[in-house]
């Protein structure tokens, strides 16, 4: 069974403290990785450096989109993601988080990250990870 192991990204920095009390952020980090060869996969979270609190997370999702000729600006996207990773106040560094994807998750994955402050807001929240697809046919 052949694989590929897709580097989304090395060592980023995500920081969520300005976020205010229970408040979440969603970034779009990849629009559509083409992942139509492949039958399973793993979203991997290596955590580098991570500083939260208690009722903070940062969690990575790959979710199932198409993006089609008529509209070439519009994202069609599942309603569920195939894949997240959460990190919690309770993840140490390092240390690495996988996400099994879900059977049937298409020819294309968008990959966001979400950061939820917790009930206390405005405390640090911080990741320093790198985020990889390990793909299997």
């Amino acid at each position: 069974m052949a694989g590929k192991r897709i580097i989304l990204f090395e060592r980023r920095t995500f920081t969520f403290t300005n976020l205010a009390a229970s408040q979440s952020q969603t970034i779009p980090l990849e629009r559509a990785v083409d992942v139509t060869a492949y039958q399973e996969g793993t979203l991997q979270a290596v955590v580098h450096a991570i500083s939260m609190s208690t009722g903070q997370t940062v969690a990575f999702t790959a979710t199932p989109v198409q993006l089609v000729d008529s509209e070439p600006q519009t994202d069609f996207s599942a309603s569920s993601a195939a894949a997240t990773v959460s990190i919690t106040s309770t993840t140490t560094a390092p240390r690495l988080v996988p996400g099994q994807l879900t059977s049937g998750f298409g020819s294309h994955l968008q990959i966001a990250v979400t950061g939820t402050q917790g009930a206390a807001g405005g405390t640090t929240l911080t990741i320093t990870v790198t985020l990889i697809l390990v793909l299997k046919d």
